[in-house]
């Protein structure tokens, strides 16, 4: 299931994260394993997360892909090794909410790539999946809900 897409003006988002290189098949072993070092990290400089994890997507050529896996956090901090601060530039952004297992995401981002191009949206830095559902908390996959969210040119 796929919300109506909206846009809406964003405030400058801070974040912390570790980057990523690999394949669009190597998500699942790749990526989903650096969330719990990130909420560790924060939790040892005791810095509370200030929203979900997620996969930001950088650059996409082909199959390989270079991706952030971050946690938004309320200010700019500063990082450590592989742990880097970055941010979500303050504007306008589009966002949909796809509720149901993470193996259909390749059709969501179909769908909202169509729905762009039909109503003339120009993307600027890259497409993020936000993830507030817990998987470890919810085993059901068909209540698992994940945000994208895009910015886009005014």
């Amino acid at each position: 299931m796929i919300s109506e897409p909206k846009t809406e003006y964003r405030n400058e988002l801070h974040y912390v994260a570790i980057r990523s290189r690999g394949k669009q098949n190597e998500i699942p072993q790749l990526l989903p394993p650096l969330i719990p070092g990130l909420f560790n990290w924060l939790k040892l400089n005791k810095i509370s997360p200030s929203g979900a994890p997620f996969f930001r997507y950088l650059q996409m050529d082909g199959e390989n892909m270079e991706v952030e896996v971050g946690i938004p956090v309320d200010k700019q901090i500063n990082g450590f090794e592989n742990i880097q601060p970055g941010s979500f530039p303050a504007g306008k952004y589009l966002e949909v909410t796809y509720t149901g297992p993470y193996s259909n995401l390749p059709l969501v981002h179909s769908e909202l790539a169509e729905w762009k191009k039909k109503n003339n949206m120009k993307v600027k830095n890259g497409v993020t999946e936000f993830y507030p559902t817990d998987p470890d908390a919810e085993p059901d996959s068909r209540k698992w809900k994940t945000i994208i969210m895009t910015q886009v040119e005014d």
